[in-house]
């Protein structure tokens, strides 16, 4: 990874998709009397990000020029505390939504979320990472995904609350949620240290809080590793995410049970060299549902 202080204009394709995809969503959620207030439970932990800065360091892009997706000014700042006197309930669901997506119920697992709490009525208590979910620059060529320092600080706030999880209320199960540069930040939130992208340099998870977690659902991963036995979908299982440092086959082993990676075929974030359409898919293809059943049934299980 090396340092890159350029400046980016911010609406772009990708933002703009993003949002009208999520805006979709919402009037549906409303028509069908699921969008309430908070997370459909009565509790939610959203604090809000301050205004990204400068990174530290970003990935190194491919030599030719990319056709940009989204493209944002670098970086983010530690924005958020970690509550280190939680509420303890039967369940906590963590999610950390895609690029640009918003804080709200409009995000994609903001919907799984929904199904969760609702078949676990005062049980569960929702955490959306509060990180800035932003990145330098992203587009459908291979490789050119720069999430700078976002995508650390989702790595420390999602370890964190785990962690502080664990210690506070450890009979409290965990559902860990992550989608596309979200799914990065979950998936590398549960992996040591050393063989991650993102968040070298934080904090990895206890034993207790690794045992605690009932399910993982990722859709739309960057470093997605197509032969891994917990995918589901139509993609190409000879092609891996968009990312140049896939994660290590078997590095999520210890969740292997756990774990669901929904990825669609084309979509340029799991499948490399793919396109844009795909990627917004899991809003409409069934794929929500399909995660909270699999969360549900991985609840019920024990």
């Amino acid at each position: 990874m090396t340092a890159d202080s350029r400046e980016f204009p911010v609406p772009t394709a990708f933002r703009l998709a993003v949002a009208a995809v999520a805006a979709v969503a919402a009037v549906a959620a409303l028509a069908t009397g699921l969008l309430v207030s908070g997370c459909g439970d009565g509790t939610t932990a959203s604090p809000t990000t301050t205004s990204p800065t400068t990174p530290a360091s970003t990935s190194t892009s491919s030599s030719h020029t990319p056709t940009p997706v989204v493209t944002t000014t670098p970086g983010a700042t530690r924005a958020s505390t970690i509550d280190q006197n939680p509420s303890c309930t039967g369940y906590l669901v963590i999610t950390a939504r895609g690029t640009s997506e918003p804080l709200a119920d409009s995000n994609l697992l903001s919907g799984v979320a929904r199904q969760i709490a609702a078949a676990h009525p005062g049980r569960t208590r929702h955490y959306d990472v509060p990180y800035p979910a932003d990145a330098v620059s992203l587009s459908t060529t291979p490789g050119d995904a720069f999430f700078g320092a976002s995508a650390d600080e989702g790595v420390r706030l999602l370890v964190g609350e785990l962690n502080v999880a664990a210690r506070k209320c450890p009979q409290q199960r965990s559902i860990v949620m992550g989608y596309s540069q979200g799914a990065l930040v979950a998936g590398d939130a549960l992996i040591g240290a050393s063989v991650r992208d993102a968040g070298r340099d934080e904090a990895e998870l206890t034993p207790t809080a690794a045992g605690n977690i009932d399910a993982v659902v990722l859709y739309g991963d960057p470093r997605f590793v197509g032969r891994e036995p917990f995918n589901v979908g139509d993609y190409d299982s000879t092609v891996d995410g968009m990312m140049t440092d896939p994660r290590p086959a078997g590095a999520l082993d210890a969740f292997v049970d756990r774990l669901r990676d929904y990825c669609v075929a084309d979509d340029f974030v799991c499948q490399s060299g793919g396109r844009f359409a795909p990627h917004v898919s899991y809003f409409t293809n069934g794929m929500q549902e399909q995660g909270a059943q699999f969360a549900l049934s991985r609840m019920r299980a024990r």
